[in-house]
């Protein structure tokens, strides 16, 4: 109690719907704010975009003005009530909020209250379609960047290595029409940065093979032959030549060369096959094989050697149980070698496999093609192929497929290429490449060719419009080495039976 003028007055005081009333005169407190507020996110990795929500106290009059600072300069970035703002740059971030009412205003500061990190960004890296192939090659281009921590924006691709964007596609296809060797760039952008990575010389583009030829030596080291055989070592990247005939002598020795100009002959040491020819080799598991043939003493060998380094042989199997053969053919077909048909007194069809050489299992000894021998064999789209040959009768111009060496189905009858034996076949480009051979029926005397056909399944065929350089020939073996066609060797028996030892090839890049 107090006393006024003489008076004691009391004072009371009373909560009058919501406002602050003091006894005696009326009128009620005017409350200012509280400015207070959320985010979405207060930590995050460069560029970062948070919401962040006002949740101030107006108190007794409506809030009519919001500023946020969000880098703690003093000056306002958003006026906003529920602003988002991104955050560019890494750092420790304050934020205030300051809101105004008629009665006043209040500043909320929350120090050190946004944390960004600086990111990740993108590792760029892509994959292919194929990397090799006959000008004008489409390649499928598939992007397998890594974003980092911001999603890619953009994608730039270089096709020819001028520097400039040829694509700006995630997963484009091009189209490279110059053959040689194409490197290829992409370079993939964020908020965050951008990153590039190069494969160089990665796409191989060559001419259409057996379009052109060259002559990549007259006269090989190697004696002129017929009836060798030649594989490609993939790991030591060449060509490896194994023995052969030249109507007079058989020979048991062992060439390689990476270019098919120079020849160097292996000093073979220890135990080695005979000197034969008619036979057949592979490259399986890191080795050289020769399987079978004639040397000229027997109907036909049974022998497997085998050589990782064409100098020192093993004797793999003495004795196979397939029967004595020569003029056969070889594959490699999951993860197995092969023989195929081939002749002792009289030519046979019948399939034989081995995992190791040694171990070999007759998969059927009576195939849906028909006996025969000089006939040719490759593997295409997961399958084994037979392409003509000959029985006592004549030469076939007859395609045959198998799935497992068991079941054989006829993909064509009559050929456009004719009948023929001692044919070069191989694949190149997933495609069925067939060069020379003969028909050794044709009067006055047996036709020796000198054409070139390609077929991607083994049904359609077109023939090379050009006429190869090397003359027409047969016996000698299939080969694609160096994105290229080879023709090595061979003979051609008319007057007056030349015996090759001169080495083609087609144009490559």
């Amino acid at each position: 109690m107090r006393t006024i003028g003489g008076r004691s007055d009391i004072v009371w005081v009373f909560v009058l719907l919501g406002a602050v009333v003091v006894a005696g005169t009326g009128c009620p407190k005017r409350v200012g704010p509280t400015a207070d507020f959320t985010a979405s996110a207060t930590t995050g990795f460069a560029p970062a975009t948070i919401q962040f929500t006002d949740t101030s106290d107006p108190g007794t009059s409506p809030i009519t003005s919001w500023s946020w600072d969000f880098d703690n300069d003093g000056t306002p970035d958003s006026t906003n009530q529920n602003p988002v703002y991104t955050f560019t740059q890494a750092g420790l971030y304050s934020v205030s909020l300051t809101v105004i009412t008629d009665v006043g205003s209040h500043t909320m500061a929350a120090l050190g209250y946004v944390d960004i990190d600086p990111g990740v960004g993108p590792t760029a890296s892509f994959k292919v379609s194929h990397t090799t192939g006959v000008a004008p090659l489409e390649v499928q281009f598939t992007d397998y960047s890594l974003a980092g921590t911001s999603p890619i924006v953009a994608w730039d691709w270089d096709f020819d290595g001028d520097g400039n964007p040829d694509s700006g596609d995630p997963n484009p296809a091009h189209v490279f029409n110059t053959p040689g060797l194409h490197s290829v760039t992409l370079t993939v952008t964020t908020d965050v940065g951008s990153d590039s990575h190069t494969e160089i010389n990665y796409i191989t583009v060559v001419e259409e093979p057996g379009a052109i030829w060259q002559q990549r030596t007259a006269h090989a080291a190697w004696n002129a032959r017929y009836g060798h055989s030649i594989i490609v070592h993939e790991e030591a990247g060449q060509m490896w030549l194994m023995g052969g005939f030249d109507n007079a002598s058989l020979y048991g020795d062992v060439w390689h060369s990476s270019d098919g100009a120079t020849w160097i002959q292996f000093a073979t040491a220890g135990s080695m096959w005979t000197a034969r020819y008619y036979h057949t080799s592979v490259f399986f598991k890191g080795k050289a094989w020769v399987m079978g043939g004639y040397d000229g003493s027997t109907s036909g060998a049974t022998d497997v050697w085998s050589s990782s380094n064409g100098v020192n042989w093993t004797p793999e199997q003495a004795n196979a149980p397939w029967a004595p053969r020569f003029a056969h053919a070889s594959v490699v077909f999951k993860d197995k070698m092969w023989v195929l048909g081939g002749s002792t007194t009289t030519p046979m069809n019948d399939v034989w496999s081995s995992p190791d050489g040694i171990n070999w299992t007759p998969e059927t000894l009576g195939a849906g093609w028909s006996a025969r021998m000089v006939h040719a064999s490759v593997v295409l789209n997961d399958k084994i192929w037979v392409l003509g040959g000959r029985d006592i009768a004549g030469p076939y111009d007859d395609v045959w497929s198998s799935p497992d060496g068991i079941n054989w189905t006829p993909v064509l009858t009559g050929a456009p290429w004719g009948p023929r034996e001692s044919l070069a076949v191989t694949v190149l480009n997933n495609e069925i490449w067939l060069m020379g051979g003969a028909d050794s029926q044709t009067t006055p005397m047996p036709t020796y060719y000198r054409d070139v056909w390609s077929s991607p399944d083994g049904i359609n065929w077109t023939p090379s419009p050009v006429v190869p350089g090397w003359l027409g020939r047969a016996v000698f073996p299939g080969l694609a080495f160096d994105f290229r066609l080879w023709a090595i060797g061979g003979t051609d028996t008319n007057p007056p039976s030349p015996i090759f030892d001169d080495v083609w090839c087609s144009s490559g890049y």
